[in-house]
């Protein structure tokens, strides 16, 4: 039924209007702006001469109360107006318009008319209020920067010939404390002022003067009073004046009541704070752009939002108390934001309560877990910055709480909820800020039905071709799910383990490449793709993305060492060609082509991938050489490249690495550890890449950058736990060595996989005790420690039939096929880590048990030296007892002799040692099968160890010294070689690879090393070499030899002075100069002398100290100007040089 006007009643500050119903307050404004934003006015009140007539709005309920903003209304007709519309005046309870011409139908605007006759000479009243929470209730300012007066005064339009006043205030006590009263400004000398404030929300106050007072307007009594803390903002409320007497009642007055608002002056966009928006808003209804306050964007919906709609502006924004609105309030209100002086304006508390409690979700499924997040809290509050905690609180709306509980600012799911018993809760919930101020909300939550998750991911495609364009589709994605009308969304959870890998996104259903993929660098992918439907539930699904690969032409080529002594022979081998080509294991040739930098091809020629000089180098005649060589792949493909083949000199001899361990399971990125690199020149810089050769298998699994070693992904320590990386380290001048390094992969705990169990049968007959089977566990993580349980969960029907004792499930009743026939029960595997798997496992009730008769393998040889864990044969046991499982053990007993040897896994007998035929050739062993009802039977078994041919293992040779200057062709020592073939014969090749550095310096001769130049101490002490050795049967084993050449003393070549001069008349004694020696050993001694010999004319004239040579005479110019002597030299070997300075 729609309201209607049921009372309206005239007031000397405007008017009060009864309503039938409560009305909706959500849209009732009486202030818009220009455009109209918020709609038409929904009071009005005109007066047919005074005009229109500002004032404001309280809503009570039923009650419509209109205040005017300039005191009571002045002798006038006027005309009231509560406008009906779908944003006006609508019934709260069903929405219909109100019946304002009350006819019985929803629509129509209530309009009346009233007079007002003069009022009273005398009007008593209080100012309206406009003071926020925790505020202290003044008067506004009378202007800009003057201090607030104290209290809120008690006006009379005209004191003259008042002597006495008592009146009644009465007063909202939640959004007003009256705590005192005081004489006004204006109260004579002498008065007194008592006041009765024991009623909360009524305020009986009386006054006298002991003389009459004069005419004008007089604040004669100041009410001390505050806005509590905890006070609606934004709510109005009314002060009204009644049981009036003035002098007695000799004195005719009439009571001007007020209008209260919860808020802080000049916030007109009510956020509790002042910001540059209360300015402007202020300032463009100052200037007449608009006549309300309307803000946009509130609450980020775009719609008008009206905080003050039935607030007459100027209560709200007149922050300097003067003319009403003006561009003076606005500038106020910027000066209090950006901190200078306002006195005009009452400062903000130090702290404020929350104002509202949101919850980002108000669903929850049903049959979803205890302790199932339901959503998360958040609340505003002036406090920029504070923080908040949540509890479950009594009061109206906590019917649920106890279905609820609260973990930080998450509300938790308590119980399991069916949507089908109760489908929505409340709870009340308090908000708490650091200073203790709280505030409570209710909310409602609904159960919805339970949604089924997707059970299968399908992709069109799962292969992708190499070096396709950025955004290339595999396939297309499609979802397996019960729910048929659901739609969903595709996101990519992990790439090879790792969820910040963006090689893969999703394009709508597609899976999509996001750049150029290569199949040398990684040939496929491992990408986990998460479909979540349209209710939040989700499946995930593992698919291996191949890439296909293409032929690609070699990029660059890469020479061993560019450098050769100088006077190398023809035939020298200066280094071996290696080529890049991302197709890693193409095969390449090499030749010397036609082009620039070609000038010296003839001086060189290629055998196999190695570079060899065509004739004798002369780097005295010629700096370098430059060549021009092509490498073509299997395919074809050709690349060419210039070298400049230089003189050699000494490079980096070997590196090292800080950490060679990294643990699984990491991410790409990785650092493993730091290489640093051995050479003999000092302060040099590095530069480290991966090569092929002997140790790069795993390269492509690790990255380097600088000098760290990274990994490239993911490492698996149960499938990848050693790994093994060539490095090269590349001095500035580009010398370099390479070094193979083995990279161990930590193992970290990872869950059991699946659970097995030894038998599934237990026969009629067997008491309750009796051992089913053995339970055992497939764990990634081998040598972990299980414990088993029975557990809840789908099949364990007959868990309570069953103990587990000693990892072995053992019956808790009297087999009896008859009874029950088959049992179900659950059992849950741990690891020592707390991860865990489950299995179901239905044991079946067999007739009466019989005992294994035989036992048979279906091989009985394993070749020599074979891995530990090799499977010799699979074990069967023939059985009356057909549907019988059997557990097979090695026991002691007659045959038993090399039970140790091997063991048994499951149904297989595998090799717990390498075994050796030349050591023993035949082993035995003795197996006892056993049925699942503990009845056995024992076989011995021989087991023959195949003869294989042993590679090598050590090359050795008996002498590794040469004296320098030793003839080239001298035997330098004999190699031998360590084989288990001990009758096996061997032979003898230098080869190419890491330690060949000096291979040219040398041959071999049978099993001699010989040598191929004459060495020199002082240029070069130690020389490397790479020696194979093949044995009979082709297997061959390579090891890297130092050859050390040891110094013989070398004569003195050259004596120096430093100084040769001396001047004359200069006395007997004096030094000349220093001696110096030039001797290939460089760190030699020497001792000099005069001594006879052509040259040695002036020896008398000098005598020699230590090293110096000293003047043994006085020696005059114009005599003799040239002394001629002969000086030897003798090194610490005794060794001479003879020479005439």
């Amino acid at each position: 039924m729609a309201a209607t006007i049921a009372s309206f009643a005239p007031t000397p500050s405007g008017f009060t209007a009864e309503l039938s119903e409560e009305i909706s307050v959500q849209k009732i404004n009486l202030y818009d702006t220009e455009a109209g934003a918020a709609g038409a006015a929904d009071v009005t009140l005109q007066g047919a001469t005074t005009g229109e007539v500002r004032g404001s709005l309280v809503i009570n309920g039923t009650t419509v109360t209109f205040i005017a903003t300039d005191g009571p209304l002045a002798a006038d007709t006027y005309t009231a107006t509560l406008r009906s519309a779908s944003d006006g005046f609508t019934d709260l309870a069903d929405g219909e318009l109100l019946d304002g011409d009350d006819n019985g139908t929803a629509g129509g605007n209530f309009v009346t008319t009233f007079t007002v006759a003069s009022p009273a000479s005398l009007v008593v009243g209080l100012p309206d209020i406009v003071r926020g929470p925790s505020q202290t209730v003044q008067l506004p300012a009378g202007g800009s920067g003057t201090d607030l007066p104290a209290g809120l005064p008690i006006q009379l339009s005209n004191a003259d010939g008042v002597t006495s006043v008592t009146l009644t205030i009465q007063y909202d006590p939640a959004m007003l404390d009256i705590s005192a009263v005081q004489l006004g400004a204006d109260a004579p000398t002498g008065s007194q002022v008592e006041a009765n404030l024991d009623t909360p929300g009524v305020a009986t106050i009386t006054f006298f003067s002991l003389e009459a007072m004069d005419a004008g307007q007089a604040d004669i009594i100041d009410l001390i009073a505050t806005v509590p803390e905890d006070a609606p903002y934004g709510s109005t409320g009314t002060l009204t004046i009644s049981s009036l007497d003035v002098n007695a009642g000799a004195m005719t007055a009439s009571a001007d009541d007020a209008i209260q608002v919860v808020a802080f002056p000049g916030d007109v966009n009510a956020n509790r704070r002042y910001d540059a928006e209360d300015a402007r808003l202020v300032a463009r209804v100052g200037v007449d752009l608009d006549s309300g306050f309307v803000v946009t964007d509130a609450s980020g919906s775009g719609e008008a939002f009206v905080p003050f709609a039935a607030i007459d502006p100027n209560l709200l924004g007149d922050v300097t108390g003067q003319d009403g609105l003006s561009p003076l309030d606005a500038s106020d209100l910027l000066r209090r934001v950006v901190g200078l002086s306002t006195p005009n304006i009452p400062d903000l508390p130090d702290a404020q309560a929350p104002t509202s409690i949101s919850l980002s979700a108000t669903t929850v499924a049903e049959n979803v877990a205890v302790g199932t997040s339901v959503g998360t809290f958040s609340t505003m509050d002036p406090d920029s910055g504070d923080t908040h905690s949540y509890a479950l609180v009594s009061g109206t709306g906590d019917t649920d709480n106890s279905s609820f509980t609260i973990s930080g600012n998450t509300l938790l799911t308590a119980e399991v909820f069916d949507a089908s018993v109760q489908d929505t809760y409340t709870i009340r919930v308090q908000t708490t800020d650091s200073t203790g101020r709280t505030l409570e909300r209710v909310f409602t939550l609904t159960v919805t039905d339970q949604n089924v998750a997707p059970t299968g991911i399908s992709l069109s495609d799962t292969s992708i071709a190499e070096n396709e364009a950025a955004s290339t589709s595999v396939g297309n994605l499609s979802t397996t799910d019960s729910n048929t009308s659901d739609t969903f969304t595709y996101s990519i959870v992990s790439i090879d383990g790792s969820t910040t890998d963006t090689t893969f996104a999703i394009s709508g259903n597609s899976l999509v490449a996001t750049g150029s993929l290569d199949f040398e660098t990684k040939s496929s992918y491992s990408v986990v793709v998460r479909t979540t439907d349209q209710g939040g539930l989700s499946f995930d699904q593992t698919f291996t993305i191949n890439v296909d690969d293409i032929n690609e032409a070699p990029t660059a080529i890469a020479i061993s060492d560019d450098s050769v002594a100088d006077d190398s022979v023809s035939g020298t081998v200066v280094g071996s060609f290696t080529t890049t080509d991302v197709d890693a294991s193409d095969t390449f040739t090499y030749a010397l082509v036609s082009g620039t930098g070609d000038t010296d091809n003839a001086s060189f020629t290629i055998v196999g991938n190695e570079l060899r000089t065509a004739t004798t180098i002369d780097f005295d005649t010629q700096s370098s050489y430059s060549i021009r060589i092509q490498t073509t792949d299997s395919g074809g493909e050709t690349f060419e490249q210039v070298f400049t083949i230089v003189q050699s000199n000494e490079g980096p001899t070997a590196i090292s690495l800080s950490n060679a361990t990294v643990a699984e399971n990491g991410s790409a990125g990785d650092t493993v550890g730091t290489f640093t690199t051995t050479a003999p020149t000092s302060g040099d810089t590095f530069t480290y890449t991966f090569v092929t050769g002997e140790g790069d298998d795993n390269n492509g699994m690790f990255a380097i950058s600088g000098d760290e070693l990274q990994a490239n992904g993911s490492l698996d320590a149960e499938t990848q736990g050693t790994l093994t990386i060539r490095v090269r380290s590349t001095d500035s001048t580009g010398e370099f060595t390479e070094e193979t390094f083995t990279i161990t992969v930590s193992s970290v705990n990872e869950a059991p996989t699946a659970i097995t169990l030894s038998g599934t049968h237990v026969a009629t007959g067997e008491p309750s005790g009796t051992t089913v089977g053995t339970l055992g566990t497939d764990d990634p993580d081998s040598g972990d420690t299980i414990t088993y349980t029975l557990v809840s969960g789908t099949g364990d029907t007959d868990n309570a039939s069953f103990t587990i004792s000693n990892g072995e499930l053992v019956t808790a009743f009297a087999a009896n096929q008859q009874t029950q026939s088959s049992y179900s029960v659950r059992v849950r595997a741990q690891d020592a880590g707390g991860l865990s798997t489950e299995e179901t496992f239905t044991i079946t009730i067999t007739s009466t048990n019989v005992a294994p008769t035989a036992i048979a393998i279906d091989n009985n040889d394993v070749e020599e030296n074979a891995d530990v864990g090799t499977t010799v044969g699979t074990l069967s046991t023939t059985d009356a007892n057909t549907m019988d499982s059997f557990v097979y053990t090695l026991v002691s007993g007659t045959g038993d002799t090399d039970n140790a040897s091997f063991a048994i896994d499951g149904d297989e007998l595998v090799t717990a040692a390498s075994l050796d035929f030349e050591t023993q050739s035949s082993y035995s062993v003795r197996i006892q099968s056993t049925d699942p009802f503990g009845l056995s039977t024992v076989e011995t078994f021989t087991i023959t160890a195949t003869n294989v041919n042993d590679a090598p293992t050590a090359i050795a040779i008996d002498n590794s010294t040469i004296a320098e200057d030793t003839a080239s062709g001298t035997t330098v020592g004999a190699f031998t070689t360590t084989d288990d073939d001990a009758s096996d014969t061997f032979t003898y090749a230098l080869v190419s690879g890491d330690g060949d550095t000096d291979n040219a310096a040398f041959t071999i001769s049978g099993s001699n090393l010989v040598t191929a130049t004459t060495f020199d101490f002082e240029t070069q002490s130690s020389y490397s070499i790479r020696v194979q050795t093949t044995d009979s049967a082709g297997a061959t084993f390579e090891e890297v030899l130092t050859i050390t050449v040891t110094d013989t003393n070398e004569v003195p070549t050259a004596i120096a002075l430093d100084n040769s001069s001396v001047s004359e008349d200069a006395a007997s004694g004096t030094t000349v100069g220093a001696f110096s020696t030039t001797d290939a050993d460089a760190s030699d001694t020497f001792t000099y002398t005069l001594v006879s010999g052509e040259g040695d004319t002036d020896n008398a004239a000098f005598t020699i100290s230590g090293g110096n040579l000293v003047t043994a005479t006085t020696f005059d110019f114009d005599t003799q100007s040239s002394y001629s002597i002969r000086v030897q030299t003798e090194d610490s070997a005794g060794a001479t040089f003879e020479q005439i300075l």
